[in-house]
């Protein structure tokens, strides 16, 4: 999105924003987590019943806060990490899905959080 951070793009991991499951449209952001005063990195919008990908993620530690734009209950999904390892092969980047919509016995543990720390 315009006028938004876009840092962290020095890797090649791919993270995705799963709101595939999830009724309503979604304003999210990616939250480094390595750096003691924690930073958003990326924000997007991730529409109901869709995904978002991000690609060119760096390793390192993160989270992804977003607000439901039809309550406006915010969240926060818990740390999740984006690896390099080094293989036979070369270099391979784990990077992950996370899901943004709440899932009966389910295993996304997310948490409310105020607007401050939006």
């Amino acid at each position: 999105m315009a006028g938004y951070p876009h840092l962290n793009v020095s890797g090649m991991a791919k993270v995705t924003a799963d709101n595939s499951g999830g009724p309503s449209d979604l304003f999210v952001k990616l939250v480094d987590r390595d750096h003691k005063q924690r930073r958003v990195v990326r924000v997007f919008f991730v529409r109901a019943n869709d995904e978002f990908t991000l690609r060119d993620v760096k390793p390192g530690h993160y989270d992804i806060r977003y607000l439901n734009l039809d309550n406006g209950r915010i969240r926060e999904s818990q740390v999740f990490e984006v690896t390099l390892q080094k293989t036979a092969k070369g270099e391979e980047y784990m990077g992950w899905t996370v899901g943004l919509y709440d899932m009966i016995n389910g295993t996304s543990h997310h948490k409310d959080i105020t607007e401050r720390d939006f």
